[in-house]
């Protein structure tokens, strides 16, 4: 159930995370390494990827992610129109919430991460690379795979309120290993592109699926069905050199 003393908080906090490339990236510079950075300076089990280039890759990986994204909503007011459902229009209004309310904290936690990270992209590692593609900012964010976490949020969410909205279906096995399924093709393409490391797609499909369970689990605390018991609170705690606050949900 929709609870604004939590989704507002969330939704304000992960949307300017979201945002964050639009303020910061014209004051970043890449590595601009000369004729490609050191490979040994990649652990050995990153480093099998270095020379993976593929553009056809790429373009699937992108058209994955906004299928991906896009689909959830899709099927989701299918699915409402089809099954008139007795929440009706408050419960498409209610999933299109926790939706949108996962892919911007997804968004906004990964930018946090590749922002604080910095680790540079496989590509930056191959002499066939040009001096002007490492010094691309882009370069430098290469953990964790935004595309990966992304998909594997949104599988995660959509198959999470299907389960929830259909108890006891046995569309639910199918929807969850054709969604994740969906997102792990995604995690793939970015590696065959060469624009991540292998543990960069597992850290996103990590991060994606805890969020992707997360956001919807806190809107359906009640015996499976939508409710409003959720709360949170924010702690003050002690910290080296000064304090620090924790936002605690009950």
């Amino acid at each position: 159930m929709i609870n604004p003393a939590v989704d507002a908080p969330v939704l304000i906090v992960s949307g300017i995370a979201a945002l964050m490339p639009a303020r910061l990236n014209s004051e970043i510079e890449g590595p601009g390494c000369n004729n490609a950075c050191d490979p040994s300076d990649v652990n050995a089990f990153d480093r099998a990827v270095i020379g993976n280039d593929s553009a056809a890759a790429r373009t699937a990986s992108d058209v994955f992610l906004g299928a991906g994204t896009a689909l959830p909503f899709a099927l989701d007011l299918l699915d409402v129109a089809v099954s008139s459902p007795a929440d009706g229009t408050y419960g498409l209004v209610t999933d299109t919430l926790v939706l949108a309310e996962t892919v911007t904290v997804d968004m906004g936690i990964t930018n946090v991460v590749k922002y604080t990270v910095r680790r540079q992209r496989p590509f930056t590692y191959d002499t066939g690379s040009t001096d002007a593609e490492r010094a691309d900012v882009d370069s430098s964010f290469s953990f964790w795979s935004a595309h990966t976490s992304t998909t594997f949020a949104m599988a995660t969410a959509y198959s999470y309120l299907f389960m929830m909205r259909h108890p006891g279906s046995p569309l639910i096995a199918p929807c969850w290993i054709l969604t994740e399924l969906m997102a792990a093709t995604t995690g793939v393409l970015r590696v065959v592109a060469g624009k991540h490391f292998y543990t960069d797609v597992i850290a996103g499909a990590v991060s994606g699926v805890a969020i992707g369970y997360f956001v919807p689990l806190v809107h359906t605390r009640g015996a499976g069905k939508f409710s409003t018991s959720v709360s949170w609170r924010l702690v003050p705690q002690a910290a080296d050199g000064g304090a620090m606050l924790s936002l605690v949900i009950l």
